[in-house]
């Protein structure tokens, strides 16, 4: 059954692909983006990606590996693929860029990004930088909203009743459905403690016949000697918090121990300095002053938000990001396409739909290998 929220997304996406086809293949997408170039310079683009596996999408959280390897190809060839460090020193210099350049960055620190990103990385030469949430790695056990949609996606119960928790029942007997509790139970959590938020989903956990131990929620994040393989094999790591709660509801001793205590316990298993940040979720009502000046404190030389701009005309400390999901460049049929996803990092899209402002990449530079 198509809900009318379906076929909506299914008219926004027939469209968009038809006008990428038009500009990408008439060659206005180039024209754009080389003038825009030669009038304004270059533009930096830091690009933000949670997981890489093959499913389920909810919450446009994840990747999936063939859509992934098709972006990172394109990127190859239209783009500068650099790391963070690249970036900070240009944002420092305020010189003006000559061609387009692309940061990649990976938030909370999930077993896929091993599994699935890093060979294709590795394949492509692609530096990269995977912002680290320590707790639910120190206890193997995903992150609340990763654990809520295993949960959620894989019981064979068909209702979760949370109205002792201040929400309503909900029908898990359709795509759809699952996908409604899912985003206002996750919108929920982040009003909560951490404390609250556990007790949230140790709830739900019973209620769809699930406890902690399963095997469902077993080796989704990281393990400390995967994450040292990986840095063996050039990917940069940052700090994404202890628990990743909302920093703006929290006091600012809590914000401290949060940020402060997750850079100690990345540099304690690593053995070198822990540089940069990501704040959790990263919109701009769930950061304050506070938890930017701990940062600053805590020793980091830059962070990185998730909303969309300039990064080069921004504060080291609240660089922009884009986030890239499994719907950024799809076509009308949900295939990856060239001319959408180009027109999405151009900027073009958001001039012609009247969007909010966004970075993106041009024809003509190639990308380097840094590790």
């Amino acid at each position: 059954m198509i809900t009318r929220l379906d076929f909506r997304k299914l008219c926004r996406r027939v469209l968009k692909h038809i006008v990428g086809l038009i500009l990408f293949y008439s060659g206005m997408w180039w024209l754009f983006t080389f003038t825009r170039t030669q009038m304004y310079g270059g533009k930096i683009t830091i690009l933000a990606y949670h997981g890489v596996n093959p499913g389920p999408f909810s919450l446009n959280l994840f990747v999936s590996p063939t859509t992934f390897e098709a972006q990172m190809r394109f990127l190859t060839r239209h783009c500068e693929v650099v790391p963070l460090s690249h970036v900070e020193a240009l944002v420092r210099s305020g010189r003006r860029l000559t061609h387009n350049v692309v940061v990649l960055t990976f938030d909370d620190g999930y077993r896929d990004n091993y599994e699935f990103a890093l060979p294709i990385l590795s394949k492509l030469c692609l530096p990269a930088a995977i912002y680290l949430t320590t707790n639910p790695i120190d206890e193997n056990f995903p992150t609340f909203v990763y654990a809520l949609i295993l949960v959620v996606h894989h019981t064979g119960m068909k209702t979760l009743d949370l109205s002792r928790h201040g929400l309503r029942a909900y029908s898990l007997d359709s795509a759809y459905g699952k996908e409604v509790a899912i985003a206002e139970v996750d919108r929920h959590a982040r009003r909560l403690s951490s404390t609250e938020r556990r007790a949230l989903l140790d709830h739900i956990l019973s209620q769809l016949g699930y406890s902690r131990t399963d095997a469902l929620f077993r080796d989704r994040m990281l393990s400390w000697d995967l994450i040292r393989s990986m840095r063996r094999s050039g990917i940069v790591f940052g700090a994404h918090t202890v628990t990743h709660p909302v920093l703006s509801r929290l006091s600012a001793a809590e914000i401290q121990d949060e940020i402060c205590e997750s850079k100690r316990v990345i540099e304690e298993h690593l053995g070198e300095i822990v540089t940069s940040f990501a704040y959790p979720y990263g919109s701009k009502n769930e950061i304050n002053s506070t938890a930017l000046e701990c940062v600053k404190r805590c020793g980091f030389s830059s962070a990185v938000v998730l909303y969309e701009g300039d990064p080069q005309n921004s504060d080291l400390f609240a660089l922009q990001r884009k986030m890239i999901t499994e719907d950024t460049g799809a076509g009308t049929f949900g295939r990856f396409s060239r001319a959408v996803f180009a027109c999405e990092l151009s900027g073009e899209f958001d001039v012609l739909f009247r969007r909010g402002h966004a970075s993106g990449c041009g024809e003509g530079s190639k990308s380097r290998s840094i590790v």
